[in-house]
C-alpha cells in the first residue's frame, strides 16, 4: 500500500507518494491583494511585498500573535495550516499522511503540528525524525547528519547498528540556513552588478524579486561551469555581470566553516538541499552528499512503517533498517557532463532547475496548477520527470507510472499537447 509522505523542511517542503515526489514548496507566505498565498506563490511575491511576507512560521510553529498578514492570520500556526492544506491539495486530498520532521521541534510544537494536521482533514499515521529516516538506509556506524532548513541548520548524531538507527543528540546552528547561504551569494551578485555596470539590483522591487527567482537556475549552471554570465533587465536595459564558483565559495565560506566546526567529523552526511550548493565538495572535503530520496527511502522501506500506526502518535527517533540502502548512491557525481539543461516546448527553451517546471494541458509554468500532469526538475541528482499518476504523461512514447531520469533528446508527450516537449542541452553562452 502506498503512503503519502510530507517532509517538513521549510527550505523546501516536499510531498511524495512513497519515494516518488509529487511537489516541492518553500516555506513562504505573502499577503497579495488581500489573500495569503503560500509556497512557490508566496516566494514569487516575497520581495515585492516584504512587509507582508512571513518565512519563519514553520520554524517558530507557535500561537504568538503576528499582524502583517491581515486579520484572518493570527499566528504561525494559521500559516502552517494554510500550507499543509495546500500540500494536501497537491497530493490529491489524501486522508492519511506520514510526517518527516527535522530534529528541532519541541513536544509542544509537535502537539500543535498534529492538531493542525487534524484541522486540515489529515490523519497522521507516522511521525519520524528526518535524520533517523536517513539513518535507516545506512550501514552500521556513527554519523553526523547535517540538514539545512530555511533559517538554521540541524546537526544530528546518529548511531546505526544492524537492528536500528537511532538519533542520540541534535544541535541547532542559527543563521546557517539555506536563506542565509543564498543571501551571501546574492550579496556577491549585487556587488558584481554595481562593479560592472553601476546597477543596484536591490534598488527596485521587481529586480530584487528577479534576483531571488533566478538564483536557483544560476546555481545549477554554476555547478557545471566555473564561471557564468548573469543578466537582469530593468527599464528596458540589460545589465550583465559574471559570477564564478570561486566567488560563491568565498561568499559562503564563513557559514560553511561554522558548520564544519560544529559537525566535528571528517565525513558528515549533507542533506541534498545543502549538498547541491555549487562547489560544496571543495568547501567541505570529505562530506557525503545525500540523494534527495534518502529520507523518503528510509520511511518507505523500513519495516516499522509496514502498517499504519494504531496507537498514540509519538516522534520516532529510532527506526529499524530499511530493506533498501543508499550505499551505491552516496557521493555520486553531482551532474555527469552537462546533461539536460532545458525543456524545449515548441520553439521556446525553458531552463531547468531545482524549482519544478510544471506540465499542464496549457503549457508549462513555475507555479502549480490544479491539473498538473507532472513536473521536470534538475538538481544535484540530475534531471528527472515526476509524473502525476493517471494523467497520461508519456516518456519517449511509453506511459509514465513513476519518477524517471531524463537525458538530452528525451521526449515528453500527452494527449492534447499543443507543442512538442524535448529535453535538450544548451551551451553555457546561450543558456543565460
Amino acid at each position: 500500500m502506498s503512503r503519502i509522505l510530507i517532509d517538513l523542511n521549510d527550505a523546501e517542503l516536499r510531498v511524495a507518494r512513497d519515494e516518488q515526489e509529487i511537489t516541492r514548496s518553500p516555506g513562504y507566505a505573502t499577503l497579495v491583494q488581500h489573500t495569503v498565498v503560500v509556497g512557490e506563490q508566496g516566494f514569487a511575491h516575497a520581495w515585492l511585498h516584504p512587509r507582508h511576507t512571513h518565512s519563519h512560521y514553520w520554524e517558530t510553529l507557535n500561537t504568538a500573535p503576528i499582524t502583517q498578514l491581515g486579520k484572518r492570520i493570527r499566528h504561525a500556526g494559521d500559516l502552517a495550516f494554510l500550507h499543509l492544506e495546500y500540500l494536501r491539495e497537491q497530493a490529491g486530498r489524501p486522508d492519511r499522511i506520514t510526517l518527516i520532521v527535522p530534529g528541532r521541534y519541541t513536544r509542544t510544537q509537535l502537539s500543535l503540528l498534529l492538531g493542525i494536521a487534524e484541522a486540515a482533514g489529515l490523519t497522521v499515521e507516522g511521525l519520524v525524525d528526518s535524520a533517523v529516516a536517513v539513518g535507516a538506509t545506512l550501514p552500521p556506524g556513527h554519523y553526523r547528519h547535517v540538514e539545512a532548513l530555511l533559517h538554521h541548520t540541524v546537526i544530528s548524531h546518529l548511531e546505526v547498528n544492524p537492528t536500528a538507527a537511532q538519533r542520540t543528540d541534535t544541535e541547532i546552528i542559527p543563521g546557517t540556513g539555506i536563506a542565509d547561504f543564498e543571501t551571501r551569494i546574492l550579496d556577491c551578485i549585487v556587488a558584481g552588478f554595481l562593479r560592472d555596470c553601476r546597477f543596484d539590483a536591490r534598488h527596485d522591487a521587481l529586480t530584487e524579486q528577479a534576483l531571488h527567482t533566478q538564483l536557483a537556475g544560476w546555481l545549477v549552471s554554476l555547478a557545471d561551469n566555473p564561471e557564468i554570465v548573469l543578466a537582469l533587465n530593468s527599464a528596458g536595459i540589460r545589465h550583465e555581470t559574471r559570477l564564478s564558483r570561486d566567488m560563491v565559495l568565498a561568499a559562503i565560506a564563513p557559514l560553511t566553516q561554522r558548520l564544519v566546526d560544529c559537525a566535528d567529523i571528517e565525513s558528515p552526511l549533507l542533506d541534498y538541499r545543502l549538498g547541491r550548493l555549487p562547489g560544496i565538495d571543495a568547501a567541505w572535503p570529505g562530506a557525503i552528499r545525500l540523494p534527495a530520496s534518502a529520507a523518503l527511502t528510509g520511511v518507505t522501506h523500513s519495516p516499522d512503517f509496514a502498517y499504519p500506526s494504531t496507537g498514540g502518535m509519538t516522534l520516532r527517533t529510532t527506526l529499524a533498517p530499511a530493506s533498501r540502502g543508499l550505499c551505491q548512491e552516496l557521493n555520486a557525481p553531482a551532474m555527469p557532463g552537462r546533461g539536460a539543461t532545458h525543456l524545449l516546448v515548441g520553439d521556446i527553451a525553458h531552463p531547468l532547475s531545482r524549482r519544478p517546471l510544471y506540465l499542464t494541458a496549457e503549457g508549462v509554468q513555475r507555479l502549480t496548477a490544479e491539473k498538473t500532469l507532472g513536473a521536470v526538475v534538475r538538481d544535484a541528482a540530475g534531471c528527472r520527470v515526476d509524473p502525476v499518476p493517471g494523467t497520461g504523461l508519456h516518456l519517449n512514447g511509453t506511459p509514465l507510472a513513476h519518477q524517471m531520469a531524463l537525458q538530452p533528446g528525451d521526449r515528453l508527450s500527452f494527449a492534447g499537447a499543443k507543442a512538442s516537449l524535448v529535453i535538450i542541452t544548451v551551451a553555457p553562452a546561450d543558456a543565460l
